[in-house]
Parts: C-alpha cells; sequence; structure tokens
C-alpha cells in the first residue's frame, strides 16, 4: 500500500492538469463578466473623451468626435467577437478581433490615441477598477487619465482564450502576453496564464507565474484557480498531502452550483492510495493548517486587499451601486476576520479613517 503522508514521488494514474477540464471551468464565468461589463465600457470611454483634452479647442472637438465613433464602431466588432466565441465559433472570434485591430489602425485611431494621450507615461486598459488601484500603488508614473479610448485588453483576452480552446497554445500564450501589457494587474488573467504555462509542460515557469500573480488576486475564482493549479503541481512533483491541501481550499472559492475540479482529483488520490477519505474529506480548517505550518499561501495578499478597499472606497463615492455590490461580495468572500468586516464597514458607511 502506497504511503500517503510521506509520498514524494510523483504519481501515476492521474493527470492534474488537464486541458479541456481547466478551459470548461473557467470559460462560462469568464465570458459572462465580459458581457456584464460592456456597456459600462461604453459609458466610460465616452466620459473619458469628454475630459480627455480640452474640448473648447476646434481641433480637439474634432478629435473627440472621430474617437467616439470609432469607439463605438470597436466595441460592436467586440461584441461580435464575444457572440462568436459563446456559440463555440472560434475561428471567426479570432477574426473579428483582428478586424478589430485593423479598423483602428486603418482608421487613423492609433494616431488619434496618440494625440489625446501627450500627457507621458504608460496607458492602460483596465478590466477591472481595482487594477487601477494596483497602477497607483504600484506605478509611480500613473496618470488617472492614462487610458487607451479602445478595447485592447478584452479583445486580446478574448482572443487567447480562442486559441486556447483550439490547442493552439503558443498563439494563446503569446495573445495572453498582449493582453496583459494592457492591464498588468489583472489577477485572473495573470493566474490564467501560469496555468498555461503549466497546461504546456512548462510547469517551473507555470510554477513562477502562479507565485508572482499571488499579490493581485482579488477574486474567489482567482483565488481557487491559484490553489487548484498550485495543488495539482504539487501533486505533480510528489508532494501528495501539501498538494491536496490546496486542493481542498479550491473548494472555499467555487461556486456551490459547480463542482470543484480538485473535489475529482482527491477522490482520485482516496483511490490511488487506497485510502477512502482520507484527501477527498479533509476539512479546510485542517487544510489551512497544513499550509500554514508549510508556509504556503492562504489568506489573500495584503496588497490585494489595499487594491480592493480602495476600488470599493471610490465606488462608494461615485455612489455607484452595482461596482459596489460587486466589490462588496468580493470582499466578503476573501476576507473573513473581525477586523476585516468592520473596515468594510467603514468603508460603506463613508469613513475614511481606515485609509
Amino acid at each position: 500500500m502506497a504511503d500517503a503522508q510521506n509520498n514524494t514521488r510523483p504519481l501515476s494514474g492521474i493527470r492534474p492538469h488537464s486541458a479541456a477540464e481547466i478551459r470548461l471551468r473557467t470559460q462560462a464565468l469568464e465570458i459572462q463578466h465580459a458581457m456584464k461589463q460592456r456597456e459600462k465600457e461604453r459609458e466610460k470611454e465616452d466620459q473619458r473623451l469628454d475630459t480627455a483634452i480640452n474640448a473648447s479647442d476646434v481641433r480637439s472637438k474634432k478629435i473627440i468626435e472621430e474617437l467616439e465613433d470609432l469607439s463605438h464602431d470597436l466595441y460592436d466588432q467586440y461584441d461580435q467577437a464575444l457572440a462568436a466565441f459563446i456559440n463555440e465559433n472560434y475561428d471567426q472570434a479570432i477574426k473579428t478581433v483582428q478586424a478589430m485591430f485593423d479598423m483602428m489602425k486603418d482608421d487613423g485611431g492609433n494616431d488619434l490615441e496618440k494625440q489625446v494621450n501627450k500627457r507621458g507615461g504608460r496607458v492602460y486598459d483596465f478590466s477591472d477598477p481595482v487594477d487601477e488601484q494596483f497602477a497607483q500603488l504600484l506605478d509611480p508614473k500613473f496618470k488617472v487619465a492614462s487610458f487607451s479610448f479602445a478595447p485592447h485588453y478584452g479583445p486580446l483576452f478574448l482572443q487567447s482564450q480562442a486559441y486556447q480552446q483550439k490547442d493552439e497554445m503558443d498563439k494563446a500564450l503569446k495573445t495572453i502576453d498582449e493582453a496583459i501589457t494592457w492591464d498588468p494587474y489583472d489577477g485572473d488573467t495573470l493566474v490564467s496564464r501560469a496555468g498555461m504555462l503549466i497546461d504546456m509542460d512548462r510547469e517551473r515557469e507555470g510554477a513562477q507565474a502562479l507565485e508572482e500573480s499571488y499579490a493581485f488576486l482579488t477574486t474567489p475564482t482567482a483565488l481557487g484557480h491559484y490553489h487548484f493549479f498550485r495543488g495539482t503541481y504539487l501533486i505533480h512533483k510528489g508532494n501528495t498531502p501539501l498538494g491536496a491541501a490546496h486542493l481542498v481550499l479550491e473548494r472555499d472559492f467555487v461556486d456551490d452550483e459547480v463542482t470543484s475540479s480538485g473535489d475529482r482529483l482527491l477522490y482520485g488520490l482516496d483511490h490511488i492510495f487506497n485510502r477512502p477519505g482520507q484527501f477527498s474529506s479533509m476539512e479546510s480548517k485542517e487544510a489551512r493548517r497544513k499550509l500554514r505550518r508549510a508556509k504556503e499561501h492562504v489568506e489573500p495578499a495584503h496588497l490585494a486587499k489595499r487594491a480592493l478597499i480602495q476600488a470599493l472606497r471610490e465606488m462608494v463615492e461615485a455612489q455607484d451601486q452595482e461596482m459596489i455590490d460587486d466589490l462588496t461580495e468580493r470582499y466578503q468572500a476573501l476576507f473573513t476576520g473581525e477586523k476585516d468586516k468592520k473596515e468594510l464597514g467603514n468603508v460603506l458607511a463613508g469613513r475614511l479613517d481606515n485609509a
């Protein structure tokens, strides 16, 4: 009988990182989130254009009008690409995204953006208001108005997912790297890239990318993916007990209506070691104790909390109730201590004593 507690050999009989499994479990949520953000992005683009440059200048007004028209056309193309992806027409999704960028180039959008963005510093296309807070915390040259007026991150990420569905992994990796240049702080994207590297059997790179992503994980989904990928990596390397503890923790961040991928692997471990329930029945409290003792990540990063709180504070100030609800739900899923609850209450009440 195999010794599960002291086993340090690579497992046989189980593939810890199935490409199909990983993709299917994330696809629906990612696309749903993208569709939800579409209408908000349109409104924000118009607002950014209205305040980008001095609108009293005739030349400035003309640039703004041209960019507004082009921006709406580009977002229409993006919507078509999303629809193609949802319908599993991945070739069409890829072609539509490329056509969108061709339109941007051919219609002079790139030149117009350069005229608007003469502020210096990096230009971003954030996918999440929390990512803007990361930029303010980490980029000393960040300017609040340093945004792209056309969609870049979303279409590139979508194109990457389409390539991944087609098993064109080199193209998928190249495209997700391009997306990250526009939003380098999106935790979901960073952890997806790490999983992609692991899926390509570039495990050392994937493990390093996974650790580097941890500071930016501000959604339950991203943290669930982290523990799944970290757990499967450790199991594949032979550290079964510690890897299993990560898989148990994935349950804490998976929607109740979704079967945890980690659960299936835990049942597989029970079978391999002929120890019914040894892994699959492990409690979250025990898993956390094991991981803390091994100095593995358990609680979300302090930097992630700072960015999430600051984003929530700005949404409270702006009275954006939909975003307040979304960020509050995320915060409550990640930070459950009494001090965390008190800090959240202060922010929602508009108090700044915990800034």
